[in-house]
């Protein structure tokens, strides 16, 4: 996401991702060990027999066909699984909100006028071993409940309540 004119007035991050970055650092971790999962069965092939190398039909298929069903993967796993809420920024001049979501692959951020959002709230509950937990939402008019990333304080709380108005 390329960082618009105006400076927001307000980001919360979970510091595991740069909500203002795109997602080409992460790409280019995953590119290595990608590249080598991919080229490994093609070289064990070639140890084995090198008279493979006349077929070089072959060994574009059986090099281009894993890369496609890999991408194809990568990106139904990006659409049904957008990841954890890693960053929020508040833009006062556009009066948006906008929700920096990211997974292992890819980093998404959605924006949505301040008009659409109701309250800010912290609701307590319990994880997974029973203990006490206390986590940030920001709800929608649609009845969303968009959790802000973990660690928000409680200034911060106050900072993004008094920037929304509420």
């Amino acid at each position: 996401m390329s960082q618009t004119a105006s400076t927001p007035s307000l980001v919360l991050t979970d510091g595991s991702v740069d909500p203002f970055a795109g997602n080409g650092a992460r790409l280019a971790r995953a590119a290595g060990p990608v590249l080598i999962g991919l080229m490994a069965p093609l070289l064990v092939m070639l140890t084995i027999e090198p008279s493979l190398v006349r077929h070089a039909q072959f060994m574009i298929a059986a090099l281009l066909i894993p890369i496609l069903l890999i991408a194809v993967g990568i990106c139904i796993y990006c659409v049904l699984s957008p990841g954890v809420v890693s960053g929020v920024i508040v833009d006062t001049a556009t009066r948006q909100l906008t929700v920096v979501q990211s997974n292992f692959f890819a980093t998404r951020s959605s924006a949505m006028p301040f008009t659409a959002i109701t309250s800010v709230r912290v609701v307590a509950g319990y994880d997974r071993d029973g203990y006490a937990t206390r986590r940030t939402e920001v709800v929608t008019r649609r009845s969303e409940r968009i959790p802000l990333p973990a660690g928000t304080t409680d200034a911060e709380i106050a900072a993004l309540r008094q920037v929304l108005g509420h």
